[in-house]
């Protein structure tokens, strides 16, 4: 092992080590048969899955790596033994939150999965803020992925007599006590009408003195803060009334 370990680099290490502590703590389950069947292609007929054979490899990759809170992201990849195809092959994929970037805590399972015939697999994810995404497979261990996801932010706006505009909206995840920047959006780009604070329940809401004359196109904005990059709703048109 300590030469497989060698050939095979640091991630090795780090998810080799993770296996030993979910099974010691008896959350690691079998991962399947421990002679899975493989593709019927001539150059991989008799290859086995087991000692001696230790070129094993798991790949991932993640699409979108940037979504919006409530979005999903695919998780994907393949599992091969000296350059074949392992199939029905138990993939357990797992999430590490990032704080300003960095880890933070331990990983956690989020999806389980098995790959087909030509060793693939995949696996629906719907991280809420910044994670790392890595997958196991008895013993094999894939690279890291990072899915940044940004803040949703709606808004509504609502017209009042005296051309005021009752404008409110609220946040996901929820963000507490963060700075909004309603804004205006004309041909020259976006000109803020006015900042307001979230309260405990990420919701924020302003009553904005408007010109009589002007067309609003209206939308609010949330910065970038350590768990998730910024966010901005979708643009509200709308003309005070009288």
């Amino acid at each position: 092992m300590s030469g497989l370990v060698a050939r095979l680099g640091r991630p090795w290490i780090l998810w080799i080590a993770l296996a030993a502590i979910l099974a010691a703590a008896g959350a690691m389950q079998a991962f399947g048969p421990s002679h899975p069947a493989m593709v019927k292609a001539d150059n991989c007929a008799g290859y086995g899955y087991g000692p001696g054979t230790d070129q094993i490899r798991l790949s991932l990759d993640v699409e979108p790596r940037k979504i919006v809170d409530g979005q999903t992201v695919e998780a994907f990849g393949s599992l091969t033994q000296n350059g074949c195809p392992v199939a029905a092959q138990s993939v357990r994929i797992y999430e590490r939150r990032l704080v300003s970037g960095k880890p933070y805590h331990s990983f956690f399972r989020v999806a389980t999965t098995v790959t087909d015939d030509n060793g693939l697999y995949h696996a629906t994810l719907a991280p809420t803020a910044a994670v790392q995404v890595g997958a196991l497979s008895d013993g094999a261990a894939s690279n890291w992925q990072v899915v940044q996801v940004h803040t949703r932010i709606t808004i509504g706006v609502g017209r009042a007599g005296g051309c005021i505009l009752n404008i409110s909206g609220g946040t996901a995840p929820t963000k507490p006590d963060h700075k909004i920047w309603v804004q205006n959006h004309t041909s020259s780009g976006y000109s803020t009408l006015f900042t307001v604070h979230t309260n405990s329940h990420g919701q924020y809401a302003h009553s904005y003195h408007a010109r009589c004359t002007t067309t609003y196109h209206i939308s609010s904005y949330i910065g970038v803060d350590s768990t998730n990059v910024n966010g901005r709703s979708g643009t509200v048109a709308v003309k005070p009334r009288h």
